[in-house]
């Protein structure tokens, strides 16, 4: 074989998920791969500036703004990343994964009773997802609502006897 051919470096991830981005702007996993890259090497920066890129390249894609508000989360803080996860909540509402993520960042900022209200509202669409009605029999027990919390803990014992927050 050549040494030209030899030493010729092959492309790496990072570059290959550049030219998919060049390529097709609108390609989200792009994005999401490259953003994933960068946290993988300690560099959470260029993480959110390949999420925020995405989201300026495809505005109503629901899992950029998740992604990007869960890295806001680890960045700056849950009030920052509040609107990001919103957003996707309301864009994906069959998306339990979605609702309960922003359910949890309301009742860390204090609002319980609207943390309630997402999880209830993703209960209809999705009654026998274990999140919600984990998150829903917590949050009515720290809200002093003993009978409903203790409702939704017997539904999630239902539908998941080993998950272990049953206990």
């Amino acid at each position: 074989m050549p040494s030209r051919l030899r030493s010729r470096k092959r492309p790496g991830r990072r570059r290959n998920t550049g030219a998919a981005i060049r390529l097709q702007s609108d390609f989200v996993p792009a994005y999401a791969n490259l953003a994933d890259l960068y946290r993988a090497l300690g560099r959470e920066p260029d993480a959110a500036t390949a999420l925020a890129d995405g989201l300026k390249a495809v505005p109503d894609d629901p899992s950029l703004a998740h992604a990007l508000g869960l890295q806001r989360v680890r960045e700056k803080g849950v009030a920052d990343a509040l609107p990001l996860l919103e957003r996707a909540a309301v864009a994906r509402p069959d998306n339990a994964r979605f609702a309960y993520v922003h359910a949890v960042a309301l009742e860390s900022l204090g609002r319980r009773a609207e943390a309630i209200a997402v999880l209830t509202r993703a209960l209809e669409r999705s009654p026998y997802d274990p999140d919600l009605l984990f998150g829903l029999s917590t949050f009515n027990r720290e809200a002093g609502h003993l009978p409903e919390a203790q409702d939704y803990a017997r539904r999630l014992e239902t539908v998941a006897p080993d998950d272990e927050r049953v206990r």
